[in-house]
């Protein structure tokens, strides 16, 4: 049994050729590892731990489990092992992770890999979950033709179920537990294709985004604002609360096509992929728009290996994923003292303004 198994260390590193940048290989095994989605964070609270996924096993259908690992590649411990495992969030207290697995809601023990069921329905079974407020929200199939929202509390008390649709997807609530926002997939209705909503906390306010042509989205700390990458042909950040109106959006910075980008706990730094073409990732300062290439990626931007870069709580490192070895492994970066400190004061030389448009 491997389930709470210390493999060690996997760890290796490199120094950024752009920036000077030390990053962190956190896994090598020869089989697909890959960070967990930008929108949530993955660090504990003291930034010292990460989780991710690791598939251990080379064989065809090989699960992937659940992973924890010191951000220096030390104690890369398996936390799970269930062929029911699918998709998972760290609880707010970095105590422990919450899991589904088929139509169970589980809690991991950080330190010892325990297990407890939290919630179980037999009417229903579970995909993404996600930690907003005081409460866990879970994207849920109630039938072939039926998915929702449900809410229940950290305990798994008092479930609701705040949304039923057609196909809901990217189920994504806000920091503080005050909003949710989801994608809604339906070609019956007069929005026919993806559409962007957003609701509070128990299913009222329900209403479409004034912004449709996001590309991908998450929340900017606690200040119950999301922030999203444009598609193509708009090269550009913007972001809006759910109240505001289209003419109230903001435009945070524009220029190469950032792909998927998340904000640090603090709101005041976002990090984002590039494509179209992949100048690396891009460290973006939120109040002024000024941004900086990080580090490169090194992926090939193919199937799973987007990088989806996400910040550790004190914002001193980035969680992304790269194939730069030919499979999609798990990589930290640290973020230069430097950088921050000439974005922060538009000091960077024309040469170093120069770097993000040459990677």
């Amino acid at each position: 049994m491997a389930k709470g198994r210390d493999y060690g260390t996997e760890a290796t590193e490199y120094v950024d050729p752009v920036t000077g940048a030390e990053i962190t290989q956190l896994t090598t095994n020869p089989t697909h590892s890959q960070n967990l989605y930008f929108e949530d964070c993955h660090f504990t609270p003291n930034s010292e731990i990460v989780i991710f996924t690791s598939r251990r096993s080379a064989s065809r259908g090989a699960r992937s489990d659940l992973f924890r690992c010191n951000v220096d590649g030390t104690h890369l411990t398996q936390l799970t092992e269930s062929d029911r495992f699918s998709n998972a969030v760290l609880a707010l207290d970095g105590e422990h992770s919450f899991f589904s697995a088929g139509k169970e809601i589980r809690s991991v023990s950080m330190d010892d890999s325990s297990e407890e069921v939290v919630f179980a329905s037999d009417e229903m079974s579970f995909g993404r979950i996600s930690v907003g407020g005081s409460y866990i929200f879970i994207q849920a199939t109630f039938s072939k033709d039926k998915s929702g929202i449900v809410r229940i509390d950290l305990d798994g008390s008092n479930p609701k179920t705040i949304k039923e649709g057609i196909r809901i997807g990217h189920l994504n609530p806000s920091p503080t537990g005050n909003y949710v926002a989801y994608i809604e997939t339906a070609e019956t209705n007069e929005f026919a294709g993806q559409t962007w909503y957003v609701m509070d906390a128990d299913g009222e306010g329900d209403h479409r985004w004034p912004v449709q042509n996001w590309a991908h989205s998450a929340w900017v700390g606690t200040s119950d604002r999301m922030q999203g990458t444009l598609l193509p042909p708009d090269h550009a950040i913007t972001w809006i609360a759910p109240d505001q109106t289209l003419e109230e959006m903001e435009t945070i910075t524009s220029g190469p096509y950032f792909w998927h980008s998340s904000a640090s706990a603090d709101g005041q730094w976002l990090v984002a992929d590039t494509q179209w073409p992949d100048i690396g990732l891009q460290l973006i300062h939120l109040p002024t728009g000024r941004y900086h290439t990080l580090c490169r990626s090194e992926s090939s931007i193919m199937g799973h290996a987007h990088p989806h870069p996400s910040f550790s709580p004190d914002g001193t490192r980035v969680l992304f994923n790269s194939d730069r070895t030919g499979i999609i492994q798990v990589y930290v970066v640290k973020v230069p003292e430097w950088l921050t400190e000439k974005l922060e004061a538009g000091a960077l030389l024309k040469r170093d303004r120069m770097v993000s448009k040459t990677v």
